[in-house]
């Protein structure tokens, strides 16, 4: 286990560096042995309660380090639980070796170790070693605090990444779990104190024994939990400081201020660059003279959407990177493209989820399934296959198409002329047999339906790898299909699009009309169920176990 954890270590570590935008690709290992492609995942942070929005950046190179000779476009990110079923899987497009994307964590998961997975389609089917995985952590949010009378004795106090890490001056939020003599967590409660004596807060832990609070730690101060035993005497667990050279902390202040800090906790740290990407797009650039930096930062001139903090030291080693969602100034909706190209015919992916957002500017499940037709191609011709593939005409692996902006009314129609699968992972049983590999081809069968009833018709099916490889299909007189021998990672790498002569669009009344009243029901979905959780990277979880009666 140290020697995999080793591996994950120095495989992250180098990918990390040598992929982020604008960082050099000179000093990177060099493979002999064919083209390979490999990956690295960041997250805005690894503490996640339910219902939150992990939000991640994908990194993506091929065995030279060269982000701009990667073969995929698509980079797969899959939420694994720790019985290894896959919970959640996201396609991030990939341009210039990175690409972010985020994922919407469902309000009923249950507290417990968790995994991203990240892979592109060649890595899977050839490539193993390039398949990257990191551990996350998702707290209680449904547990209440308690009071102990008689607390069983406890053995160890563990602290959480990103809880327990002490950055002097800056809010740092603790979280904890109190293990007892048996490895399971035990409900406990005492008192934070500094070095000097003072009571900083009550630690109360939930009825699972976690637990999670916020304070700023002050400068020169060492601080430790002095925790109750049943015999009445304390029993201390020091809080400790954050290991790495420098950290960089976002704080979201009133007016759409953000306070940006940079704390250094080495004295090796003299000064370097701090970066800030939007997308691809590098949008601002600080010399900094020293590792302790603050600036605010006015949101409103910055691009909204998810944005990139590098902190990188003189010699371009980046020692810091944290995401931020800016919702200041968000559009309602956006249409996210994505691309995987494997040959010269493959074009983009053009995805059909209409992206909505809420009220607090957070990405929510999408509202509609529509396709947003490119400049070149007007609203007022018919939807049939020759302007599909007039819209493909234009595009080529290696632009950025920018689609036009859509503000959603409430008198606006958009209805679907191409239908995707947005499936989710079936249930599966705990004894499943895991899924280490793609199989060879998949098939699918589903029924089609016309205004809720089996329609007979034909239409155009492709995966996602290239789009102009439309293949031809049709259905029974009771709507029904089967399509086999399908090369994708799963089913829901397949596009569906219906050739009807009544789709006409009338853009002066904002209405987009398609295939309306054609749905479509799958009678299985493929899906990997399950992974070798010993495959994935070792987990910084403490060794206790998920079982009490509390639970």
């Amino acid at each position: 286990m140290k020697s995999a954890a080793s591996r994950w270590i120095i495989i992250g570590a180098w990918i990390l560096i040598a992929t982020s935008p604008g960082m050099p690709q000179s000093d990177l290992p060099v493979s002999n042995s064919g083209y390979h492609e490999t990956s690295y995942i960041s997250t805005d942070k690894d503490i996640f309660s339910p219902g939150e929005v992990i939000y991640y950046n994908g990194y993506l190179v091929d065995q030279e380090g060269s982000p701009s000779a990667v073969r995929s476009g698509i980079y797969y990110v899959e939420l694994i639980d720790q019985r290894g079923k896959i919970i959640d899987r996201r396609k991030t497009r990939i341009v210039n070796g990175y690409g972010q994307a985020y994922i919407n964590l469902s309000t009923t998961l249950p507290a417990g170790p968790y995994w991203l997975r990240g892979y592109s389609k060649y890595c899977l089917m050839n490539y193993e070693a390039g398949i990257f995985s990191k551990s996350i952590y998702i707290v209680p949010e449904n547990a209440h605090p308690i009071l102990v009378s008689s607390p069983p004795i406890m053995q160890h106090m563990y602290f959480f990444p990103e809880g327990g890490q002490l950055i002097p001056d800056i809010p740092c939020r603790i979280i904890a779990a109190g293990v007892d003599g048996d490895k399971q967590l035990t409900p406990i409660h005492g008192i934070l104190r500094d070095d000097q004596g003072n009571e900083i807060v009550q630690i109360v832990s939930d009825s699972l024994g976690f637990v999670d609070f916020t304070f700023t730690p002050e400068s020169q101060r060492n601080y430790s939990a002095e925790i109750k035993l049943p015999s009445g005497e304390e029993k201390s667990f020091p809080l400790p400081r954050h290991s790495g050279p420098a950290s960089i902390h976002l704080t979201k202040l009133k007016d759409d201020i953000l306070l940006l800090k940079l704390a250094a906790t080495s004295n090796n740290v003299n000064g370097g660059k701090l970066m800030i990407y939007s997308g691809h797009q590098l949008i601002m650039e600080n010399e900094i003279s020293s590792g302790d930096f603050s600036q605010e930062i006015d949101l409103k001139e910055l691009p909204p959407g998810l944005l990139i903090f590098n902190f990188r030291s003189t010699d371009d080693q980046l020692i810091s990177e944290r995401l931020f969602f800016n919702e200041t100034g968000l559009q309602p909706c956006y249409v996210d493209l994505y691309t995987d190209w494997e040959d010269s015919d493959s074009l983009v992916e053009l995805i059909l989820n209409l992206e909505a957002y809420d009220d607090e500017g957070l990405p929510s499940r999408p509202v509609y399934d529509v396709k947003i037709i490119p400049k070149n191609v007007h609203f007022g011709q018919t939807m049939n296959i020759e302007n599909y593939l007039m819209v493909l005409k234009y595009l080529n692996p290696h632009s950025e198409i920018i689609f036009p902006a859509l503000n959603i009314h409430a008198s606006s129609t958009i209805d679907k002329f191409l239908i995707t699968q947005n499936a989710r992972p079936p249930e599966v049983s705990a004894d499943a047999q895991p899924l280490s590999a793609l199989e060879e081809s998949l098939k699918l069968s589903g029924t089609v339906f016309n205004k809720n009833k089996p329609y007979q018709t034909d239409g155009f099916y492709s995966d996602l790898s290239n789009l102009r490889n439309l293949t031809i299909f049709q259905s029974d007189e009771d709507g029904t299909f089967e399509i086999a021998n399908l090369d994708v990672i799963d089913t829901t790498d397949v596009i569906f699009f219906f050739n009807s002569g009544k789709q006409k669009n009338r853009s002066e009344k904002q209405t987009f009309k398609g295939n309306a009243n054609f749905s479509m029901e799958f009678d299985s979905i493929h899906w990997p169920d399950k992974v070798d959780i010993h495959s994935l990277a070792p987990s910084f979880i403490p060794p206790f176990e998920l079982n009490r009666k509390t639970i």
